[in-house]
């Protein structure tokens, strides 16, 4: 969310408005609104012409060109960023108050919301109210006079695909009042939930709704909102609407306005009102990331997913691997047993995964996609909703400790390992037979568990804007490896591949040998190290 901008409306000795625009790290802009245009709207204010009010109201705006321009200004910039502007309305005015700002149309004649990424907010008088909190979950409840307190039960709003997301710990609360807000003082059980609820739904006539806004805000609610429909069928409508946008846009303002919009009939009387614009700031709900295709996980192993995605955005990654999960889960955060149990094993390796991540390069930046590498994302089937920490590491304990082993193996000589240990002596062991390799598999970074299945003849290489190879790797991902040669091996079948650049080191479980060119055979299991951080390891039918 941009920076907002607030719109102060105050009503002048001659019946007109003198507007003022305060946008932040800017000197305000001020403009005159003559008292025959103000006249006309609260006219039609009270006579029930919400559509007249919005169009003069537009004509209002319109006769102060330098608001307007300015107004204009940001929504550009804000269109530019795909990212919505905020509109704090402040009118110290009853009769301003209480026009129908939100159905307020542009100079073209169309409602400004429809139009421009603008949404409406009131700004009513009260004590600042708390900066928003970030959520992962939804949480419902409800107040009234005869309760005495807030129920701790959650109003299933949504349809059942969304009711176990209800009851998630980690939750944004939305607080209704189903019945008139009481006289002051306010009950203490509703002025102790109001400093812990991210917005308040008040329901049935409030009159005048500001001024009970106003005590709702000064009591510590960060936002309310007004205007929903009396009759109950239409209420419920509207309030499924609203909550389904919660879970998939920004936050509150997004979804009141993409409802004013999309269906005026049902939620053009719905008015978001804060105390102070930073209130908003972030969004009210915004749903932790998973994998692409994941099911929801449980409260701890989503902090851990939502932390692999943070780090993966700080270290400019460019993607979310094992990798990420393993510097997430050595975060010093409590997190619970596991997490203190897998933190401990996994310490010494954190360096390395870092030193291993900065070896990439940033090529593409317009194709950084969080959705997960395609080894998380095969995950998705075998996870249940609602899945442990000690559940994901037991999942992926295989393919990390692959990943972890051979990274640690691969050369002895680097420091950019994954694991501290030294690789165990070929006579020390007994080695099985291994099949040979029919296909291969990226192992580790933005590719990671990417087959290849090449044919005879087939080459790898580098993906670059004249490669003629048939398997290009780094090709649809935001880093490269400079390293990687542009035609780097040609698949000549039966496990054997052609070196056509110099490569590090082929691991086998008996131990490791050198690479510079010519013919190699590798078998199932077999990670072969092109360069400090390309890998591919052989696969079996």
């Amino acid at each position: 969310m941009s920076l907002p901008l607030t719109l102060g409306v105050s009503c002048a000795a001659d019946g007109g408005w003198t507007l003022t625009l305060i946008e932040p790290g800017a000197p305000p802009v001020s403009g005159v609104v003559t008292a025959e245009i103000v006249q006309a709207a609260l006219a039609a204010s009270a006579e029930g012409r919400p559509g007249d009010v919005g169009a003069l109201l537009g004509q209002a705006l319109a006769r102060c060109p330098s608001i307007l321009a300015r107004v204009y200004t940001v929504l550009g910039a804000a269109r530019e960023r795909r990212e919505p502007t905020l509109l704090l309305l402040r009118c110290d005015e009853a009769p301003c108050l209480g026009l129908p700002w939100e159905r307020c149309v542009d100079p073209s004649g169309a409602l400004w919301e429809a139009r421009e990424p603008l949404c409406i907010v009131r700004l009513l008088a009260g004590a600042p109210s708390l900066s928003a909190r970030e959520h992962a979950e939804l949480r419902l409840g409800f107040w009234s006079e005869t309760l005495g307190s807030p129920s701790r039960e959650p109003i299933l709003f949504t349809g059942p695909v969304e009711a176990e997301l209800l009851n998630a710990p980690d939750t944004a609360r939305i607080l209704h009042l189903d019945a008139p807000i009481p006289d002051e003082p306010l009950p203490p059980s509703l002025r102790a939930a109001l400093t812990s609820v991210t917005a308040v739904v008040v329901h049935g006539e409030q009159t005048p709704w500001a001024a009970a806004a106003s005590r709702l805000l000064s009591a510590g609610a960060p936002a309310v909102l007004t205007g929903v429909p009396q009759d109950p069928q239409a209420a419920q409508e509207l309030l499924e609407r609203v909550y389904s946008r919660l879970l998939s846009v920004a936050g509150l303002a997004e979804a009141v306005k993409d409802l004013r919009v999309s269906s005026p009939a049902l939620a053009g009387g719905l008015i978001l009102a804060v105390a102070d614009g930073a209130a908003l700031s972030g969004g009210v709900i915004r749903e932790r990331w998973i994998p692409q295709g994941w099911p929801r996980p449980s409260a701890e192993a989503a902090a851990v997913l939502q932390g692999a995605l943070e780090l993966a955005q700080q270290l400019a990654s460019g993607f979310v691997g094992l990798e990420h999960i393993v510097l997430s889960l050595c975060r010093p955060s409590p997190r619970g047993r596991v997490a203190e149990r897998l933190r401990f094993m996994l310490s010494m390796r954190r360096e390395g995964v870092r030193e291993r991540l900065s070896s990439y390069e940033l090529f593409a930046p317009e194709n950084v996609e969080y959705l997960g590498t395609p080894r998380l994302q095969s995950l998705a089937t075998r996870l249940a909703p609602g899945f442990e920490v000690e559940t994901l590491w037991a999942l992926i304990r295989d393919d990390v400790s692959a990943l972890l082993n051979a990274t640690a193996r691969l050369s002895p000589l680097s420091e950019s390992t994954l694991m501290t240990d030294e690789p165990e002596s070929g006579s020390q062991r007994v080695v099985p037979k291994a099949a040979l390799a029919t296909h291969m598999e990226v192992l580790g970074g933005p590719e990671d568990g990417r087959t290849l299945r090449m044919q005879v003849g087939e080459e790898l290489g580098r993906a670059s804007a004249d490669s003629a190879v048939t398997h290009a790797l780094y090709g649809h991902t935001a880093l490269t490896d400079r390293h990687l040669s542009r035609r780097q091996l040609r698949w000549l079948g039966g496990g054997r591949l052609e070196l056509l650049a110099r490569a590090r080191e082929l691991r086998r479980p008996g131990g490791s040998e050198p690479l510079s060119g010519g013919t190699v055979q590798i078998c199932a299991g077999d990670v072969i190290a092109l360069t400090r951080v390309t890998w591919l390891r052989g696969l079996g039918d």
